[in-house]
């Protein structure tokens, strides 16, 4: 008998040992933060009123950056590309994207990344061009194309330094 009371005492602090890793293990995630760019990207997603696709669906905040996250691609760490292309996403476009200084292009075609670069076309977004935009400075083409937005361009998009085409 003692030695089955043994088997469970050691069962039962193996089981222990477990249970306070996987403890740990989720404070560790509960205690990372999401980097700016990820604040910028959670922005867009609340402000995203319908997702069809699932497209943003994965965009987790408890990331601490949102370079896995699903139409996202980053280089040394910081996003370059957001592919939302096509997503019918629908919902109001986020000031905040405009911090992502890195950004070069939001569009699908990776290959014409050097040439081209464009922002969220065929998707259902409305309301007003925002324009904090202005701080996305490696834009060379800013394509809002089959959407919904107001119309009416704000100057300080066109005084964007590498901007060629609006």
């Amino acid at each position: 008998m003692g030695g089955q009371q043994g088997h469970r005492c050691s069962s039962g602090l193996l089981l222990l040992f477990f249970f306070l890793i996987l403890l740990q293990a989720q404070a560790g995630r509960s205690a990372s933060s999401i980097n700016g760019e990820g604040l910028a990207l959670l922005e867009l997603k609340a402000r995203v009123e319908a997702d069809p696709h699932g497209a943003v669906q994965d965009w987790d905040p408890m990331d601490s950056s949102p370079c896995r996250w699903s139409g996202v691609q980053c280089l040394d760490g910081k996003v370059e590309i957001l592919n939302l292309t096509g997503q019918e996403l629908a919902g109001t476009l986020a000031p905040e994207i405009g911090s992502l200084q890195r950004l070069r292009s939001l569009q699908d075609d990776i290959w014409l990344l050097l040439l081209l670069s464009s922002l969220l076309p065929k998707n259902n977004f409305h309301g007003r061009i925002p324009r904090e935009f202005v701080g996305l400075s490696a834009l060379e083409v800013l394509d809002l194309s089959s959407n919904n937005l107001d119309v009416t361009i704000p100057e300080e998009l066109r005084a964007m330094p590498l901007l060629k085409q609006l």
